[in-house]
Order: structure tokens, then C-alpha cells, then sequence
């Protein structure tokens, strides 16, 4: 599970730094709006889909509480063991989301919320905080971005 986390939240940091790269380019160049999703969108779209994949993971093995040879209560102890760091984790997934949101380009912006929307769905209504942070967050990008 922490090697989730560190997946997780290093793909965070390198999209968090991409957007702030893509912001700063935004300000100093002068360049289409095509332009700058073709220079900076593939790159982004990778890490987010790196990011999801370590997000489903989290999900998954919190939902299940797998990973754990000792049966399935030992499993669910070791995701309420686990629990304050998927609370702080959701925590900062949900803000980094708040404030990151206005800098992604709208179709950039499509994907994110697609993505997220399939996370969702995919895992139902759990337990786990980092599922139930990535339907807030997917319906706060909704909210703030109408297609």
C-alpha cells in the first residue's frame, strides 16, 4: 500500500510541476491554444493516467484489503491502520484538484474529468477516502467547467 502512495503521490508532483511549467510557458510564449495542448498535453496526459492507475490501485486494495497472506480480517486491519493516511492523502488530492483545475486547458480538462468519472464509477461507493475524494472531486471539476 505505501508503495502505492509513493506512486501515487510522485505522479501528483510531477503533474502539479508540469501544470506550473504549462502556466509559466503560458505567460512568457505567446503560442496557440492548439499549440500549447499539442506541447505540454501528451506529457500531461501520461502522468494522468499514471496517477490513475495509482489511485485505482489504492482503491482496489483498500476496498479489498488485499495484499495481506494472513486472511481477509488481518486485511481490513491493515486498511484501518492505513486509514489516516488515505484521510490525508484524499485531503491533498481534493485541494491540489481546487487549485490546479483553472490551469488545465478545457480539453485537458475533458480528460480529467472523464477519468476520474470512470474511477468512480468503477469502484462504487466505498470506504475508502481517496474513492470518495475523487467523486468530489470529479463532480467539483464538473461544477466549475461546463462543456
Amino acid at each position: 500500500m505505501r508503495r502505492s502512495f509513493y506512486q501515487a503521490a510522485l505522479t501528483l508532483v510531477c503533474t502539479a510541476a508540469q501544470l506550473v511549467t504549462a502556466h509559466d510557458e503560458y505567460e512568457l510564449q505567446e503560442r496557440t491554444t492548439g499549440e500549447r495542448i499539442n506541447a505540454l498535453g501528451s506529457n500531461m496526459l501520461e502522468n494522468m493516467d499514471s496517477f490513475c492507475y495509482a489511485l485505482e490501485a489504492i482503491m482496489v486494495q483498500s476496498l479489498r484489503g488485499q495484499g495481506d497472506l494472513a486472511g481477509p480480517a488481518r486485511g481490513m486491519e491493515l486498511v484501518k491502520e492505513h486509514r489516516p493516511e488515505l484521510l490525508h492523502f484524499a485531503k491533498h488530492l481534493e485541494q491540489f484538484w481546487l487549485i490546479h483545475r483553472n490551469w488545465l486547458p478545457p480539453m485537458l480538462l475533458d480528460v480529467v474529468i472523464e477519468r476520474f468519472d470512470t474511477l468512480s464509477e468503477s469502484n462504487g461507493h466505498t470506504n475508502c477516502p481517496v474513492a470518495n475524494a475523487v467523486s468530489r472531486v470529479c463532480a467539483s471539476l464538473r461544477a466549475g467547467y461546463s462543456t
